[in-house]
């Protein structure tokens, strides 16, 4: 749950992180239980585009499931990020990660258009 993680270790990588974009984050803890954790968190640098940033819910549910959930309201776009592990043994485990999203009907049509390439190419 490294929040510097992507833009530190995907740096330069298709579709990752910027290593400039590394930042301290304000986090908030919303609860805690023994099945898990909800806080939030989002950048602390300000930009004249966006304005304020915005919130990123972050649930964690033991033993290993964590879902973040982000919404830009203003522009009709809800993001969301799942990541599943599964321990193997003792040593080993298995991380499925999986997105999910919503924009407006033009920006997913432009989205879906650039998404018809080969299976095979898509992680490029």
């Amino acid at each position: 749950l490294d929040p510097a993680h992507l833009p530190i270790s995907h740096d330069a990588t298709p579709g990752g992180g910027k290593r400039e974009n590394a930042q301290p984050l304000e986090m908030e803890v919303l609860s805690t239980s023994s099945s898990g954790v909800k806080g939030r968190f989002r950048n602390t640098r300000r930009t004249a585009k966006s304005g304020t940033p915005p919130w990123t819910a972050l649930e964690v549910d033991a033993p290993g499931i964590v879902r973040y959930l982000t919404d830009f309201p203003e522009k009709g776009i809800h993001f969301g990020a799942a990541l599943y592990c599964t321990p193997l043994t003792s040593r080993s485990s298995r991380l499925l990660f999986t997105t999910y999203f919503r924009f407006p009907k033009l920006l997913g049509l432009f989205i879906k258009l650039k998404l018809l390439k080969p299976l095979f190419l898509r992680h490029l």
